[in-house]
């Protein structure tokens, strides 16, 4: 799991000519499914003008860069429709306060978490709050699917404040909860996979075998 801030800042390079060609400039973020839906490499003063990097062209996310396939990894944000609906809604997620939709103030977004390899949002950072660590001042809110921004407060269900009451170790345990309970997921639907594989593989050895024994059958009786 990564954070969000990381990324702000950091070089984008092509891998085919280890060029330089933009920085990160902000997150895309999709409230609806929940992910990240690029990087924002250049604003232009006007939506017609702001380029993109769309989350299915990161090659890697580094410590030091950003690395893509190449330069045409870099788009017009107007060219994707998703993207395009976000950045006209121009929705600001830091600073915004979380409130339940039972009015219970869970505190002021400061940053985000996100699976580097899928681009779902696994939780936000936030100060101050019910649950703000004694220590540090945070907590850690986990994400939810029906997160709605608005103009000053972002609402989220009722359940997600009940998570929050179960988290125990603070905010660097509840981070590391949600990182593990991501990489169970993770392994579950790959195992899914797997199994659905190995089936088919199956289904088609005997299948091949059976064509086999019909052939020589046939042989036989010629």
């Amino acid at each position: 799991m990564r954070k969000g801030s990381d990324l702000l800042g950091k070089v984008i390079i092509t891998y085919d000519t280890g060029e330089k060609i933009a920085r990160v400039q902000d997150l895309i973020f999709d409230e609806t499914s929940n992910r990240l839906l690029g990087l924002l490499v250049s604003e232009g003063g006007l939506l017609r003008q702001a380029r993109v990097v769309p989350f299915s062209k990161l090659q890697a996310i580094g410590p030091s860069a950003v690395i893509v396939p190449s330069a045409s990894a870099v788009t017009k944000a107007r060219s994707i429709p998703e993207i395009r609906a976000i950045l006209k809604r121009n929705n600001i997620l830091k600073g915004t306060r979380i409130l339940t939709v039972n009015g219970r103030d869970l505190g002021t977004i400061i940053d985000l978490y996100f699976d580097d390899q899928s681009g779902a949002i696994e939780g936000y950072e936030v100060s101050g709050g019910l649950f703000a660590d004694a220590y540090s001042g945070r907590s850690f809110v986990p994400a939810s699917h029906a997160l709605k921004i608005g103009e000053d407060v972002a609402f989220v269900p009722v359940e997600t404040a009940e998570l929050m009451q179960e988290q125990v170790g603070g905010f660097r345990k509840a981070v590391q909860t949600a990182s593990d309970s991501l990489q169970t997921t993770t392994a579950a639907a790959v195992s899914k996979v797997q199994q659905a594989t190995n089936a088919l593989q199956t289904t088609t050895a005997e299948a091949f075998q059976k064509l086999q024994e019909a052939s020589v059958g046939e042989a036989a009786v010629a």
